[in-house]
């Protein structure tokens, strides 16, 4: 589904949007905003095409409100490579508590949006003025990802498209068009992605192997009572086959001196495997998995890594998991990240300890000179 996530950008506004066939993008229509022409610019694999928006239901929404349902609009990308990825629609709603995984472009973690993944707890259909709405649980559905592409892990197809969270200073959850609005406002698209998937370059579809799907849950920092620092993760197997997960590595991309917390997210993901990291300002490779661990198709479990590490350190961390298909020796790896810790000064020993390494690090520089 990866390859098929398109950056949308839009005169006052801009979002997700994903390849439905061959030079069409679907994206929700307040992404395209407000805007009266039908020009757009569509970002993939470090590219910019010119778009044309050719549908928009609704084409505007009432000043200060919202746009209602079905808030879907379709793209032309003519320039665009015939041999993209594109999305395989399932136009079954979900049965309740399937994961429901999408990608969407978010200024999270930089200035320049990325992609950025989340995973979602289908708890139902919504039934509303114009329509119907997927409600989504626990994942975080953050400014950015409207429009994105919501794949039920448990079928393989795209069930619907993201379209907001479900509360707008609390981002949890969220809300999705059905892939049946899709089917029936845009019926030739749809037609156009199965000759697609029908042909030798189409998307493998539901039951085929895609590798792991790795999402972040939360981070939270070392409180000034001394707790350890926590980053919480799933990872899901979304092959049509058992694979057995041989590694878990913590790689140090950074790290610096820090006198403060530098942010707190919120809990969102349950943990059921607890793994210790004890990071140190010269170590940059941890490895944190003592037992093998096999996933079936489908399967997600959790990782609570607790941290620990001397006071006065921010650290940006990457996480790597080794893993390869039962019975298969072809070794593969997934990664999640970069996430930042910091671990606050609390003490007068610790201070002094972050003098004295700004101190031998100042002297150092100085020999080198």
């Amino acid at each position: 589904m990866e390859g098929s996530i398109v950056r949308v950008l839009a005169k006052g506004a801009g979002g997700t949007g994903f390849f439905v066939a061959p030079g069409l993008v679907l994206t929700c229509s307040h992404v395209i905003g407000r805007q009266d022409g039908p020009s757009v610019r569509i970002v993939t694999g470090g590219q910019v095409f010119a778009g044309r928006v050719t549908a928009r239901h609704p084409a505007q929404a009432p000043d200060g409100e919202p746009f209602p349902l079905p808030d879907l609009a379709l793209i032309e990308v003519p320039g665009a490579p015939d041999n993209l990825e594109c999305v395989r629609f399932d136009l079954e709603p979900p049965q309740v508590e399937d994961r429901i995984h999408t990608i969407g472009h978010t200024r999270t973690w930089s200035r320049l949006p990325g992609a950025e993944p989340a995973t979602f707890t289908y708890e139902g259909l919504h039934r509303v003025d114009g329509g119907s709405l997927l409600k989504l649980a626990s994942g975080q559905a953050v400014p950015g990802m409207s429009g994105g592409p919501l794949l039920n892990l448990a079928t393989g197809g795209v069930c619907g498209i993201l379209k907001t969270s479900r509360d707008p200073g609390n981002p949890h959850g969220g809300w999705g068009v059905p892939a049946a609005a899709v089917a029936r406002l845009f019926p030739e698209a749809l037609d156009a992605g199965e000759r697609f998937h029908a042909g030798p370059a189409g998307w493998p579809g539901p039951g085929a192997a895609r590798g792991l799907i790795v999402d972040l849950g939360h981070v939270k920092e070392e409180s000034p009572g001394g707790k350890p620092g926590e980053v919480l993760f799933t990872v899901t197997d979304a092959t049509s086959e058992k694979v057995k997960l041989t590694s878990i590595r913590a790689l140090v991309r950074d790290r610096s001196p820090v006198r403060r917390p530098h942010h707190r997210l919120p809990e969102g993901v349950p943990e059921q495997y607890d793994l210790d990291l004890a990071l140190t300002p010269h170590l940059d490779a941890h490895e944190l998995l003592d037992v093998h661990h096999v996933l079936d198709p489908g399967e997600t479990e959790g990782y609570r890594v607790r941290v620990t590490s001397p006071e006065g350190w921010r650290y940006r961390l990457e996480f790597v998991i080794g893993w390869h298909r039962l019975g298969s020796g072809d070794p593969q790896e997934s990664s999640l990240g970069p996430v930042e810790l910091a671990f606050r000064v609390k003490s007068e020993e610790g201070l002094a300890a972050l003098v004295r390494e700004g101190s031998d690090a100042m002297a150092g520089d100085s020999d080198d000179d």
